[in-house]
Parts: structure tokens; sequence; C-alpha cells
């Protein structure tokens, strides 16, 4: 039910930008859409957890953080310790995740790059995870709430409710009925498990 109810809020949203007639004409109603963030420098290591790697310091819950494809430090971030996730991360990069990592209710993780959970690495969602780009699990993913996949999921370790996972690269697909993906949902192959 959740993936039918995130399927026609995300067509109602497509239909209010392609088909929006009128212009917003109250200017006290318009919403301000400069997120506050901080960039991934990596000027000084790798440590996610280290504030002189960040242009703005460490990043929280109104404080978002950006990962660019190639930082200015030439070092991409490894989460180690524990890390909680109650902001927007967007990644173009290489984020590389040996701790264990929780995205929050409050948390959005935006992969357009490569997420690596490795061998000992846990990342818990309880948030929203959205995975343009490649996501490599060696370690533990735990998706307990909204996991949407449009590009590749290379899993050689252990997923938690693999079914939660919505693969939206099968819904848009120009060929395809989207109606036509939840007959099928159940019969397709969410994962890909390379063998070593």
């Amino acid at each position: 039910m959740g993936q039918l109810a995130f399927l026609y809020t995300s067509i109602n949203v497509v239909k209010r930008k392609l088909f929006s007639k009128s212009t917003l004409v109250n200017d006290h109603l318009k919403v301000n859409s400069t997120l506050k963030y901080t960039e991934w420098t990596g000027k000084k290591d790798h440590n996610w957890h280290e504030p002189a790697n960040w242009s703005n310091g460490l990043p929280f819950r109104y404080l978002h953080a950006f990962i660019p494809r190639v930082p200015r430090g030439n070092h991409f971030p490894q989460i180690i310790d524990p890390c909680q996730i109650n902001f927007t991360v967007k990644n173009e990069g290489i984020i590389s995740n040996q701790g264990q990592i929780e995205i929050t209710g409050h948390g959005l993780m935006q992969n357009h790059g490569i997420l690596k959970i490795e061998k000992k690495g846990v990342l818990n969602n309880f948030g929203k995870l959205i995975n343009h780009g490649t996501l490599r699990n060696e370690g533990h993913l735990n998706s307990q709430s909204l996991f949407c996949n449009l590009k590749a999921i290379e899993n050689n370790g252990t997923i938690t409710k693999e079914s939660r996972i919505l693969q939206l690269s099968e819904l848009l697909k120009a060929e395809v009925n989207p109606l036509a993906v939840f007959d099928s949902i159940k019969n397709q192959t969410l994962v890909t498990t390379q063998k070593s």
C-alpha cells in the first residue's frame, strides 16, 4: 500500500510541475528554497566526523551535506564511528560506510555517486534513501522505510526488508504501463547478487 501511495504522490507532483496553469499570486505563501548546506572538502583526511573536512563545519538537522564528484582535498568521506543522518545528504562522489549509519525519520540520503557499505558496515534506513547511482553492499542494509532505487544495487551482504525497495527504474521505462508494474512487483528480482 505504501508503494501505491508513493506512486500516487509522485504522479501528482509531476502533473503539478508539467501542467501548472497559474502562478503563485500571494508572495507571503512562497517557500524559501535556499537550503543551508556544508560541502565535503576532504582537506584534512577521510574522517566524516572531522569538522575541518567540511566547508561550514559538520552537517546537522538544519545544515545539509553535499559530497561533490571530486573533493578539493581529494579525500572521499569514510564513516567509521556511528553516524545519525537527520538532514539531507546529496552524494555525487563516494561515501564509504565502515561503521553504522542511521537515517532517521527526518533524514534523506540521495546517492548520485557510489555509496559503499563495507563488510562491517551497517546502514539502518528509518527515513528516505534514494539511489540514483550505485549502492554496493558488503555489510548489512536494514531497509525499514522508504527506499527508491533508480539505478544499481550490487549486493554481496545482507538486506533486511528487501521487499520495501521500490524499483522506480522499472516504473520510468517509456514502454511500461506504471500500473502493470504493481501486478508484477512480487515476481521481479530487486537486487543483483554478485558472486566473488
